[in-house]
């Protein structure tokens, strides 16, 4: 199921699309622990069967803020770790996460979803049982998305935006959540697997009838099964991972439980495959650290690992939530061109000649989150930006307006 080599032959870039709510983010909002936390255990949002057959519950903890009155906001869904033979939703790693961004105004929820795998089958075919295992997860996952999808559009419980999920998922959790997002289409599917009597793409653990989408995903040391699978237009993803990790590879390498089971790429190819195809993936190495160190069971110094992981998170989807949406919401009213693009030594940003705009800067960012130019802009009708200095690769513009923002991905080459 995988590929000798990749060779990217068109590198598309787009402007930011946002399909979200307005949020407000004042005071704080998203960015700082603000609220207590209220959570609701053992929530029912499926049921299905294990890989024995028998008959399977689906249950998930949903974290609120309390007392937040916003009659909408962003979810937040993950799933935690266990290698698809044990999980637990109430596992430190998942209280943490979802207890933090709670207090910061999401609604957050950890699932729980089907585990487990015959062995002997296992030992004649590895990499075909543990597919199943996986696409068993990802539709339980599915199913606890559309759940909070049709809770908005009905008793409207936890009042969150049903245009702005987040995916996310911690090891086995995190292989889930990236699958969620990036495996869509049936060609996709090793053709070993049978998805018709899995119930398709979207599975059969519950609440048919509702979108599947997620906006962004947190991707805490997973792995997808293919790179290709993500593709330009795709949603953006954080990714943290350690670079020594031996149960999920950090790169491209074959996953090892007793026998070989197959090959996936990690957070580190993920990363390299959105850099080439224009998708933000900002990305953060463990260095020198094994498989997820925020965890309690790694021991050590656990608990600033996971100090790490909720500050890198935190900006970023704050980052994407709040600043984006300003794009969303002004970037049909002001025309800007920024060419060459990809560019080499320099690029010109135009503007519309009967709608200029005032008080102009301009910031870029490379992919891991860090300012690399600033400058106030001239008041022309063009304007070039000289790049000497920055190296090559794929990076963020931002132009800033009194009444605007607008983020374009360039490449310089």
């Amino acid at each position: 199921m995988k590929k000798s080599n990749i060779t990217i032959l068109i590198i598309t870039l787009q402007s930011l699309v946002l399909f979200a709510q307005q949020f407000d983010c004042s005071g704080g909002r998203y960015l700082d622990s603000l609220f207590g936390v209220t959570v609701t255990s053992n929530v029912l949002y499926g049921h299905n069967f294990n890989y024995n057959g028998t008959a399977r519950d689906l249950m998930m903890d949903i974290y609120t803020p309390t007392g937040d009155t916003l009659a909408e906001r962003p979810l937040i869904i993950f799933a935690p770790k266990g290698s698809f033979i044990q999980e637990n939703k109430a596992e430190l790693t998942m209280v943490q996460l979802c207890t933090h961004f709670a207090s910061l105004g999401y609604v957050a929820a950890a699932i729980d979803y089907r585990v487990g795998v015959n062995y002997t089958l296992v030992m004649q075919n590895a990499p075909r049982e543990f597919t199943y295992a996986v696409l068993r997860a990802y539709h339980d996952y599915k199913a606890a998305i559309r759940y909070f999808r049709k809770d908005a559009a009905t008793a409207n419980t936890y009042k969150i935006d049903p245009d702005m999920i987040i995916a996310g998922g911690s090891s086995a959790g995190a292989i889930t959540a990236l699958h969620v997002a990036y495996l869509d289409k049936v060609s996709e599917v090793p053709t070993y697997i049978d998805t018709t009597g899995l119930g398709g793409m979207e599975g059969n653990s519950g609440n048919p009838g509702y979108s599947t989408e997620v906006n962004y995903v947190v991707n805490l040391c997973g792995a997808i099964a293919d790179t290709t699978w993500i593709e330009p237009g795709n949603i953006p993803a954080v990714s943290m991972h350690g670079n020594l990790d031996t149960e999920v590879p950090y790169g491209t390498a074959t996953i090892t439980m007793i026998v070989p089971i197959m090959e996936v790429d990690g957070s580190a190819s993920v990363n390299l495959r959105m850099q080439h195809i224009g998708i933000e993936n900002p990305f953060y190495t463990f260095w020198g650290k094994q498989h997820i160190p925020y965890d309690q069971n790694a021991g050590g110094s656990y608990l600033l690992y996971m100090d790490t992981v909720l500050g890198y998170v935190t900006t970023h989807l704050h980052d994407w939530i709040c600043e984006t949406t300003s794009v969303r919401n002004n970037q049909s009213n002001q025309k800007i061109v920024v060419s060459p693009n990809p560019a080499s030594n320099e690029i010109k940003i135009s503007f519309g000649m009967n709608n200029y705009p005032k008080n102009i800067s301009v910031e870029i960012f490379d992919y891991c989150g860090k300012l690399v130019y600033s400058q106030r802009m001239k008041t022309d009708i063009d304007d070039r930006i000289n790049l000497t200095g920055i190296g090559k690769g794929f990076y963020l513009l931002k132009i800033k307006g009194d009444n605007f923002i607008r983020t374009e991905k360039i490449i310089i080459q």
